[in-house]
């Protein structure tokens, strides 16, 4: 449904000032969603977000209700969004105007409030999938809107008026359900999830699933990302995980402790010919039977771990000391996050898959076999502690010990501070437009250009393959790839 959203933030704003007065329908429905909202949340909220607060109507309500500091407004208005906040004693800071559907949120939320609003939505199945994104764990989204029959006598009469969508039309937009196992992420209680029989079911459901939406979206192509939470550690197993033969007999027999979840979202991508990307620091493609399937179906794969906040930085300063020839005695990382990746992560054996993932990186690039003097015995350390007031922000600190000439000890120290996903979204769109495009100029397997957005690169280990862990190296690679799918010659060599 198209609504020119200009328009209704020029009426709105005309009428703000007898907003209230005329807004006898409003009132009630304020009054009964608040029983609603504390019939719905399993525990007292800490973090609000109210969506078109307008003149505050049901914003006091949320006050009195849940007296705190965590109440955050919205509204398409910007002026009535700090109208609201002032007369609520709710911090300017806590205000984020604009149109919802289009508006960064930088927070997650216990619960979003909305009152007679969603009705001005133009893709609300798109905009109940972002609101869903920005809960917390059991999070709740509680709204009204006005049903099919409102104001029918004027859409009659005048043949204008809103396109309202009944009960039943809402219920239907919901997200596909998940492959999830609570074994594998045991910080998460997924209820939207497939009831599989086995992991062989699973790889099934989700094959069907990618037939839909490419059917449902009318799609030529598809790219399959994985964005989702880093599962528990996985070891490489070579009698499951060394060949295709072995791996899908080990899904068909239900092989839980050695196939995750996200094999089963590999396989069925690659099956389905799409690539597909790992972008946890996850074991899912990075074994010799998933190499095996991408041949068979000529499709690329990549990962693992999007590089985003602290590796980054360590993939691009590394390279500085090793050039200067500063020796290296430790390099000591930790981060401090609160969203659901950093919940996830405060478990140990969730933490162990990534910290595998970060401790890969300096090895390649300040390498003891070449320079023994500089780079023996340094002591690397990562940390990621779960700090929930920090939300999707994220905190990095480098303490680095170098030495120089005569070895004179010197410090180095760097503090990132970043937002989780604003660094991620880009990489994800790069990184499925580049496999997209390798998939079209016939390269399949392993995509080691895409490297240069990528924490730990998937190589050949088994024979003995070296990580291009270098950022520099990485852009390098990255741009002579698209150079030669372009029809060019490379234009850099690799030192």
């Amino acid at each position: 449904m198209e609504i020119n959203k200009e328009e209704v933030e020029q009426r709105f704003r005309r009428s703000r000032v007898s907003y209230n007065d005329n807004a006898r329908v409003q009132k009630m429905v304020v009054d009964r969603m608040v029983p609603m909202i504390l019939s719905s949340v399993e525990r007292v909220p800490e973090k609000i977000l109210e969506i078109g607060c307008g003149t505050g109507l049901l914003t006091s309500q949320l006050q009195r209700t849940f007296p705190s500091d965590g109440l955050y407004l919205n509204d398409l208005v910007e002026e009535l969004c700090y109208h609201a906040a002032t007369v609520n004693h709710v911090p300017m800071k806590h205000c984020f105007p604009g149109d919802v559907e289009k508006l960064f949120l930088p927070l997650s939320f216990d619960l979003i409030a909305s009152a007679s609003t969603f009705q001005w939505f133009t893709t609300p199945e798109e905009t109940f999938k972002k609101l869903s994104k920005r809960l917390e764990q059991r999070g709740v989204l509680v709204f009204s809107t006005f049903g099919k029959f409102n104001l029918r006598e004027i859409r009659l009469t005048t043949g204008g008026g809103l396109d309202y969508r009944s009960k039943e039309e809402l219920e239907k937009i919901v997200p596909m359900k998940a492959a999830f196992d609570h074994n594998y992420a045991s910080r998460l209680d997924g209820d939207n999830v497939k009831d599989c029989k086995n992991r062989w079911d699973m790889v099934e459901q989700l094959r069907e699933d990618i037939r839909n939406f490419k059917a449902e979206n009318n799609c030529d192509r598809i790219v399959v990302l994985w964005a989702a939470s880093t599962e528990i550690y996985v070891p490489v197993e070579e009698k499951v995980h060394g060949t295709l033969a072995a791996l899908e007999q080990a899904m068909k027999e239900d092989d839980k402790e050695h196939i995750a979840p996200s094999m089963c979202y590999a396989y069925a991508a690659l099956s389905e010919g799409c690539p597909f990307i790992m972008g946890a620091p996850n074991t899912t493609v990075d074994i010799p039977a998933m190499w095996e399937l991408a041949e068979k179906t000529k499709m690329p794969i990549a990962g693992k771990d999007f590089k985003t906040g602290q590796t980054l930085v360590k993939s691009g300063f590394a390279p500085i000391i090793g050039t200067r020839c500063l020796g290296l005695s430790g390099w000591f990382s930790t981060n401090i996050l609160g969203n659901r990746d950093g919940l996830v992560l405060d478990e140990p054996a969730n933490f162990r898959t990534k910290e595998v993932s970060k401790l890969s990186t300096l090895e390649s690039i300040l390498v003891p076999e070449d320079q023994p003097d500089l780079y023996t015995d340094y002591y690397h350390k990562v940390r990621i502690n779960y700090y929930p007031p920090r939300n999707d922000s994220k905190e990095g600190w480098d303490n680095i010990d170098i030495f120089g000439w005569m070895g004179y000890p010197m410090q180095i120290k760097i503090n990132f501070l970043c937002r989780d996903s604003i660094l991620a979204a880009p990489l994800c769109l790069d990184l499925v437009l580049l496999s997209d495009l390798a998939a079209r100029a016939g390269r399949f397997g392993i995509q080691r250009f895409l490297s240069f957005f990528l924490k730990s690169p998937m190589h050949d280990y088994t024979e003995n393959e070296i990580p291009v862990n270098h950022l520099f190296q990485q852009y390098a690679i990255l741009k002579n790839a698209i150079r030669e799918m372009g029809g060019y010659e490379a234009d850099q060599e690799i030192d």
